[in-house]
């Protein structure tokens, strides 16, 4: 029989399974852990939404049609001083490592990627401002995740204003094997 869900996963919406949710957090937890890098704004992340969307068929492969499933994260954050720069602005250092964590978060929706990868890029842009006070609405989407490269991307929102803060897309690849 299985386990009642958690505090946790009770607290995250999504079509995704009670389990799949607690193992996205468990994740998630184990990448932001003190004394990691930006475990203080890390740990304040908070995943609200884990869902598996099928999409109708659209490109055509093989002479067939193409079906996917996108994996989609959506996170909030509380801006604070210590996401800052000098002038109580979100530091664009800071939201790049947003980007990296939530973006990750989406490939473990994949059985074939919960194994290790490793960052190829991580492309973004910046569009508006956000401010200590702010609210962050993090929405992470994969785009394709290949045999062993996969592309996700990221939309930064000011939850309270609706305006788009940053963009992006992170590439990930799986490690060659050690020659050691």
């Amino acid at each position: 029989m299985a386990s009642p869900p958690s505090t946790v996963e009770l607290s995250i919406r999504g079509n995704v399974s009670d389990d799949v949710k607690n193992d996205i957090h468990h994740v998630m937890t184990g990448l932001v852990f003190e004394p990691t890098f930006a475990w203080s704004v890390g740990s304040k992340l908070r995943i609200t939404d884990v869902d598996r969307l099928e999409s109708s068929p659209g490109a055509l492969v093989n002479g067939g049609p193409l079906e996917t499933t996108t994996a989609r994260v959506i996170c909030e954050l509380d801006v604070d001083q210590s996401m800052c720069d000098g002038e109580g602005v979100l530091h664009t250092g800071c939201i790049a490592f947003l980007m990296d964590l939530c973006t990750t978060l989406t490939y473990f929706l994949y059985d074939d990627w919960r194994t290790m990868h490793v960052s190829s890029t991580l492309n973004m842009s910046c569009h508006d401002q956000a401010t200590t006070g702010g609210q962050l609405r993090i929405v992470s989407s994969s785009v394709t995740m290949d045999d062993g490269l996969g592309t996700s991307k990221c939309e930064i929102w000011e939850a309270k204003e609706g305006v788009l803060i940053a963009s992006g897309s992170h590439t990930k690849m799986r490690p060659s094997a050690s020659k050691l």
